[in-house]
């Protein structure tokens, strides 16, 4: 199963404003099709839960979300199963929705992101898109690690084992870096 994440992040590597509301500026038309494609291979998306409450579903898509008030896996609504990884494991929250997994994506919150980058195996690829121009003064940053100013996301990523694999201009604004586990 491949799993891959998918953050944007401003210019001081945050993913979303101090509230957590992602705000128009960390938007732009090139990289939320970026984005929607991704989501699109997917089987099933992996979210928390404050993202799942503001984000709607048109598409329907099949959703885990990480949560901390429930025990065990359980359906919130037809398309939704909500997850607490400290009481029950990853491929038994998946076996809920009894579809074969061959890609889930991962699109935050902070701690979702902290979870696979720490869980073994990781992620198979990190999608991490930059907004240039944008700065979130108190924002909330990509990962948990990145609380020390003299962390960035691209070194903690190199950190713990990854390495770019490549970068593309989405527009004028946004660009994009596949971060891969280095060989």
């Amino acid at each position: 199963m491949k799993i891959e994440g998918y953050a944007v992040i401003c210019d001081n590597d945050c993913i979303a404003d101090s509230d957590g509301h992602m705000p128009e500026s960390l938007k732009s038309e090139a990289e939320w099709a970026y984005f929607q494609a991704g989501l699109d291979a997917a089987e099933i998306i992996v979210l928390g839960r404050k993202s799942h409450e503001v984000t709607p579903n048109p598409k329907e898509r099949l959703r885990l979300v990480l949560t901390s008030s429930v025990d065990h896996p359980q359906w919130e609504g037809e398309h939704t199963v909500l997850w607490n990884p400290s009481e029950a494991s990853l491929e038994l929250a998946l076996a809920m929705f009894d579809v074969k997994v061959e890609t889930l994506v991962i699109t935050g919150g902070q701690l979702v992101f902290d979870y696979f980058l720490q869980r073994e195996g990781g992620y198979t690829c990190f999608h991490l898109s930059r907004m240039q121009d944008v700065y979130l003064h108190g924002g909330i940053k990509l990962f948990t690690a990145l609380s020390e100013p003299s962390n960035t996301p691209e070194g903690y990523l190199k950190a713990k084992g990854y390495g770019p694999s490549d970068w593309q201009a989405l527009d004028d604004k946004a660009s994009v870096v596949r971060w891969v586990p280095k060989a």
